[in-house]
Formats: C-alpha cells, structure tokens, sequence
C-alpha cells in the first residue's frame, strides 16, 4: 500500500498548528531518504504536537530536513493501513519503540 497522504511539511510547531488536521488519520514523519515515523491518531494535530515536544530536538538532529504528512481517515481503517505501510514503507521507529 503506498502512502497516500499529503507530502512535505515541515516538522515545525508552527507548520503542524497550522496544516496538521485535528482529526481521525495516519501521519507520517520523513526526510527525502527515509521513512522514520508512522502513526495513527484520532486527533492528528495532537499527536504531532506530542512527538514535536517529546521527540522534536532529537528527531530532527538525527534527520535534518524532517518533514511529516497526514492522511484522513475513519478511525476503522487505520490499524489495517498502519500495518500495511509499516510493512511497506519500513520506517526507522516503530509506533511500539516511541
């Protein structure tokens, strides 16, 4: 399954306040070379923010450049999706190691 959400914001308080979605969704942090995170949330916004304060200085030391996307969707059909891309995509942290 590819990544079917938005592209290239970057992973800035201020860019997630506001372009990040306060709603059901995958959201995905990247840089051009690598997958390093993805996430499922009710609140998408929310959960940025979260990895942002708890993440943020150490995320973007080790990738510069880091960007995130959001992809809406039914909470129902985010477990599948979310499995499928990690499979897929390989991301550097897992939803279970952060």
């Amino acid at each position: 399954m590819p990544w079917n959400g938005s592209y290239g914001f970057l992973f800035t308080r201020d860019c997630v306040v506001r372009n990040a979605p306060a709603c059901s969704g995958l959201y995905a942090l990247f840089t051009s070379d690598a997958w390093v995170y993805i996430g499922e949330s009710d609140d998408m916004q929310r959960s940025l923010l979260e990895h942002l304060s708890e993440c943020g200085p150490e995320w973007t030391a080790r990738y510069p450049g880091l960007a995130f996307g959001f992809w809406g969707m039914p909470a129902y059909q985010r477990a599948a999706c979310l499995k499928a891309l990690v499979l897929e995509l390989h991301p550097d942290c897992s939803p279970a190691q952060v």
